[in-house]
């Protein structure tokens, strides 16, 4: 391996983070035009196995250079027995949204290939071999309600922050694949209030719809989130992976075909 000298110094430190400045796939093309692109194969996370890390970000301006798809191979290559992964947001809001302005603003030639961007991102969440849950640190909005839903688990803070699907309310269509999330995700009584009413659920009203599977105070969400997500995380993945595909494999279908 090429960091055999430093095998030393990452033995004796008490821990080990490493800034992934990379995606990790061996599929698709970069999206941006920026002047550097940085890519590594799939195999590079044995060496990063190899060193033992306590941490590795990808919180840098590399980590997407080729794609959603290819930040979803970087995190499907470390899917082995204890991982799991934890979504959040920042600031008051998990997710509300797509941006509508930006998305209107995009050429006509640029509208499919967004949704299909946006659905793969659906598809690999739903199947993602390992356990996952999402921290909801405050509103849920839109396809920010779908992109929870895509989820495993769902755990929201306590004392604000709405779960909506608000697409009733804004004139905007629900794609079929979407709709067969909503369906296959939440009791029909639930689903169909959520849609047709476009209800504002608090931490309390969705574990009783279903939609949550429980709530914390803000400062401890995070944590009862990775804890969960640690607990989920012992299960064999191969059969993990098996029982997601038979289970979300319809859903995922219909976001693959569009």
């Amino acid at each position: 391996y090429p960091t055999r000298k430093l095998e030393g110094l990452f033995e004796a430190a008490d821990y080990r983070i490493l800034n992934l400045e990379t995606a990790l796939t061996d599929k698709g093309g970069p999206i941006s035009r920026k002047a550097f692109i940085f890519n590594a194969p799939l195999e590079s996370m044995e060496l990063l196995k190899a060193l033992r890390l306590d941490l590795a970000l990808l919180g840098n301006n590399h980590a997407m250079d080729m794609g959603h798809a290819g930040l979803a191979d970087t995190v499907e290559a470390d899917c082995g027995q204890g991982a799991a992964l934890v979504l959040t947001g920042s600031d008051k809001s998990f997710c509300n949204g797509l941006n509508l302005e930006a998305l209107m603003a995009l050429a006509p030639e640029d509208m499919v290939p967004f949704g299909e961007r946006m659905n793969e991102i659906h598809r690999r969440l739903l199947l993602l071999p390992c356990p996952t849950v999402a921290a909801m640190n405050g509103h849920s909005f839109a396809a920010g309600a779908f992109l929870a839903l895509s989820v495993d688990y769902r755990l929201m803070r306590e004392d604000r922050g709405w779960f909506c699907i608000s697409e009733v309310d804004v004139g905007v269509p629900i794609p079929d694949p979407m709709m067969g999330i909503l369906r296959g995700k939440l009791p029909p009584t639930t689903a169909r209030d959520a849609l047709l009413t476009g209800k504002r659920y608090t931490a309390d009203a969705a574990i009783e719809a279903g939609i949550a599977d429980g709530k914390a105070p803000l400062e401890d969400l995070l944590e009862q989130a990775k804890s969960l997500a640690s607990e989920l995380s012992g299960k064999e993945p191969g059969i993990f992976k098996t029982l997601k595909q038979t289970w979300f494999g319809p859903m995922a279908e219909a976001l693959a075909s569009g």
